[in-house]
């Protein structure tokens, strides 16, 4: 039985356009519990969005949490070396930035596990950009490299603290306040110029790759950057990717290509994603990992004129 698509609200039209879209692409679904063991999360408090959890104590006495997060599930339950493409659709519940209470959030995305390198990359940033595409007309993707930030924060201290002050004021594009801390803590000038830029830089590819270079950036970190921005180029979506460096400065969470996706109207990010390796570490897998998360709530806002509902 078919249901109207006039019948749904916005963010349940979008799920059914997405869910198509990542099945036509290769992605079976991935189904899970609504509940997980709360240890999961306390033990991993440090990727979350927020580090308040929604618990209660189960039948067994067990303490269960209402999920925060949908990639953790997805990493413990990933057997290591197989290569999976994956899709869902759940909700997570966190508090709101706004007024601390918590709200269901309903979520759509792909994960791409195991040999992951350049190729599956760009495939998934592709899907990103198509996923955008068919969520509004007006939509851009930003994109960013953890490991240019890395090296630069390597250059200029290794203090722990100060590296953490040092992120927080280039992911807020704080670039006064960056040349303040730099300046009262004695960073080196050449890692003072590099974190400057990257605060600084933003733009279409081709104008932004080729000043980076210039300014001594290179390596693997650049090339890979390059070769996602070329894919998407090949892919028709070279009017609609830009590369914004204060978006990646999650480390406990990413490593390499980080992106996020905007809608005309709307004034946070409706896509986040990227590689994120560093959290199959943390549970002892070796195999890489990319893929994104769609924040379908997000959705209802614009159909009401950007306000919440």
């Amino acid at each position: 039985m078919q249901i109207a698509e006039g019948l749904l609200g916005a963010d349940e039209r979008a799920m059914l356009r997405l869910r198509q879209l990542y099945a036509d692409s290769g992605y079976r679904r991935f189904r899970m519990s609504k509940f997980e063991h709360y240890d999961l999360y306390a033990q991993n408090r440090d990727v979350l969005v927020s580090d308040r959890v929604l618990t209660f104590t189960d039948a067994g006495g067990g303490l269960k949490a209402l999920r925060p997060d949908v990639t953790l599930s997805i990493v413990k339950a990933y057997r290591d070396g197989q290569t999976e493409r994956l899709q869902y659709n759940e909700t997570i519940y966190r508090p709101d930035a706004a007024d601390g209470e918590f709200r269901e959030i309903m979520q759509s995305g792909v994960e791409l596990l195991g040999s992951v390198g350049t190729r599956e990359v760009c495939e998934v940033l592709v899907l990103a950009a198509r996923s955008l595409q068919a969520l509004g007309a007006g939509y851009m993707l930003t994109i960013s490299h953890m490991g240019l930030l890395r090296g630069a924060l390597a250059r200029a201290t290794a203090d722990t603290g100060l590296r953490q002050e040092l992120v927080a004021l280039t992911g807020s594009k704080n670039a006064g306040g960056l040349a303040a801390l730099c300046a009262a803590r004695g960073i080196p000038q050449d890692a003072q110029e590099r974190l400057m830029l990257l605060v600084q830089l933003s733009g279409a590819p081709g104008t932004v790759l080729p000043e980076l270079r210039g300014a001594g950036f290179a390596g693997e970190d650049i090339e890979a950057l390059d070769e996602a921005c070329e894919a998407l180029k090949a892919a028709g979506f070279e009017q609609h990717v830009r590369l914004d460096f204060s978006i990646g400065t999650d480390a406990a969470y990413y490593g390499g290509i980080v992106f996020r996706g905007y809608l005309a109207g709307l004034p946070h990010s409706v896509l986040s994603g990227g590689r994120y390796d560093p959290l199959l570490r943390r549970f002892g897998k070796s195999s890489g990992a990319v893929g994104f998360a769609v924040y379908l709530d997000q959705l209802e806002r614009l159909a009401n004129g950007g306000t919440t509902c």
